[in-house]
This record gives C-alpha cells, sequence and structure tokens, in this order.
C-alpha cells in the first residue's frame, strides 16, 4: 500500500489528528495502535471557528460561496501540524495530489479523486514540507490494499460539511426575487439560503430558473436562464501563488469548483490578484469560491474568486477581506 511503504521509508513517524470538535476519532486511534506508531491529538475546535467555520459563516451571510475544505487546509488541517513539525520531519497526507521532483504540486493520477484543488489556497512553504503518497494511486486500489492489510477505516464516503453554515438559524437578510430579463417575480426568506448555479428552491416561473448573482445589501435574489449563468471571466483575490509570480499575461487552466472541468484562460497578475479571462463561457462561477490555476497538470496556485463578467459586461460579486 502507498501509504504504508511511504511509512517505512521513515525512521520514526508519528500519526497526527486534528480534532475539529467532532470528539475522540475511533479509526484514527484504531489505525495507530494496528501500526504501532503514536497518535497526537490536537484540539483544534478553537482555531477552526476562528480561521474556517467563522469566516466561511460570514461569507455565505453576505450572498458569497465559500469552499470551507480549501479554507481548512491552508488555515488548520496543513497548518497545525506543520507548525509543530520538528527539523527532520515531512508531513505525510492522504491527499489524492502529486508532487514533482521540483517540489511542485501536481494533479493525483485518479482524475475524479483528484484533490490537488483543495492545495490551491496552502502557502508554497508549508507544501514544499508534505509528501503525497498516493498521487499515483486509485481510491478503490487503496481501499482493497487496506482491506488486506487489515487497516480499520471508515467504510462510507464523507461529502458532507464538517459544520453547519446556519447559525442559531440566521437565514440572510429576505428579499426579492429579480428575473435579470423580467424584473421582480416573488419573494424569499433568506439570502443565505440562495448560492451561484441553484435551480431547486427558487420557485415555479414557467420556465427553468437558475440563481445567477446575489445582492446582500438589499437581499436580492437574482435569477434568469442557463445562458445568464456563463460569464467571460473573473478576478482573483489573495493569490497564493506556488511558483514565481510570472511578470505578465499568460495562458493557464482555472478551476472555479471542485470537480469542476478546468477552462483554458489568459490570467493577468495585478498586486494581490490576478485578471482572468476565459476563452470559452464558463457556467456559474460563484464568488467566494476559490479558483485555482494550472498548466497541464501542474498547480501554479490560486486565489478566491470575487468579481465575474458576465456575458454582458456586467461585473457581479464583491470583494472580501478577511
Amino acid at each position: 500500500m502507498a501509504l504504508l511503504r511511504s511509512i517505512s521509508l521513515f525512521d520514526r513517524v508519528r500519526a497526527f489528528h486534528i480534532d475539529n470538535g467532532g470528539g475522540p476519532c475511533g479509526e484514527a486511534t484504531a489505525v495507530s495502535e494496528h501500526l504501532g506508531v503514536e497518535l497526537v491529538v490536537y484540539d483544534a475546535s478553537e482555531p477552526f471557528t476562528r480561521e474556517v467555520a467563522g469566516p466561511a459563516r460570514e461569507m455565505f451571510r453576505a450572498g458569497l460561496t465559500p469552499n470551507p475544505c480549501v479554507m481548512c487546509n491552508a488555515r488548520v488541517k496543513l497548518r497545525i501540524p506543520f507548525d509543530m513539525l520538528e527539523p527532520d520531519e515531512v508531513i505525510v497526507t492522504g491527499h489524492y495530489a502529486g508532487c514533482a521532483l521540483d517540489g511542485s504540486v501536481l494533479r493525483g493520477a485518479d482524475s475524479s479523486r483528484d484533490q490537488s484543488y483543495f492545495l490551491s489556497l496552502v502557502p508554497t512553504g508549508i507544501l514544499r514540507r508534505c509528501f503525497f503518497p498516493l498521487g499515483d494511486s486509485r481510491k478503490e486500489e487503496v481501499r482493497r490494499e487496506a482491506l488486506a492489510a487489515g487497516l480499520p477505516f471508515r467504510k462510507a464516503e464523507s461529502q458532507d460539511l464538517c459544520f453547519d453554515l446556519w447559525e442559531d438559524g440566521d437565514r440572510g437578510r429576505p428579499g426579492p426575487i429579480v428575473d435579470v430579463r423580467l424584473g421582480p417575480v416573488g419573494e424569499h426568506s433568506g439570502i443565505g439560503g440562495f448560492t451561484v448555479g441553484q435551480r431547486k428552491g427558487i420557485g415555479a416561473h414557467g420556465k427553468r430558473r437558475f440563481v445567477v448573482s446575489l445582492e446582500p445589501s438589499s437581499g436580492t435574489v437574482y435569477i434568469g436562464s442557463e445562458r445568464d449563468l456563463l460569464s467571460s471571466g473573473c478576478s482573483l483575490e489573495r493569490m497564493n501563488w506556488l511558483v514565481p509570480v510570472p511578470p505578465g499575461r499568460f495562458d493557464a487552466e482555472i478551476q472555479t469548483r471542485y470537480r469542476r472541468m478546468p477552462v483554458r484562460a489568459g490570467v493577468t497578475p495585478l498586486g494581490e490578484g490576478a485578471l482572468v479571462r476565459f476563452t470559452r463561457p464558463e457556467k456559474a462561477v460563484a464568488p467566494g469560491q476559490a479558483g485555482a490555476l494550472y498548466q497541464g497538470n501542474r498547480l501554479l496556485g490560486g486565489g478566491v474568486i470575487t468579481g465575474v463578467d458576465t456575458l454582458e459586461g456586467c461585473i457581479l460579486g464583491r470583494s472580501f477581506h478577511r
């Protein structure tokens, strides 16, 4: 098994479990005992609330579409063990991502499980101390090998958020539902219940309609056709470059959501951000999500999507400084 083989490469191994507030992890304890390695459990409930859950809820209430998993990797899941590393230690993680000889991050070989997108906001100093043994593996192979080795592990896939974006029943400001072509068509009870690209839960309006943008200040939810979801580009803020910052415009691919196919684009670095122009219209680009930049399988870095250019040239979205 790739992970077990990697462990055998090191003279000393200690397992690390980040507890975000869910209590003891039976699988982590059982695996550590099975392998005979030390288990360090770190209570991360406070930094997780401060760095991930709190900011994500704030963004959500502001009408943005946060990606807490990207935030968690950068601020908690890899940051905390990095800060506790001894000089001769590295972080061995189960991310389905690869690492080139020059230390750059690559997509995982299993395209259906590739997790390099979730590493796009992790500082390069942390990533240089990470080892990704599953980069060339497929998940079904890893599961078979884990079973053959007798390792206890969670059989069910975890796909839900590990915290509730709703807090104390707060659903954000109520307001109008406005069709971008027809004008006001209804009301809603809270803007926090909507995200760009959403189709369900906006009511029946005689035609297929989607959420195309949100205006938190007035509580307005704008809906439109599938074409209205298309955009010609976006802007990124708080860029996290994993390579030297290119001196000018360059060609790359951008992935605007996890499991979204990347789209080719021209990228222009601008201060701490970047301006992105798609070579073909991209659908449901949501402010608040991470935009990860690639050249081939190599991850160049990423930033937070703030502005979105519609096909009509109107910029949707807003800056979010946190």
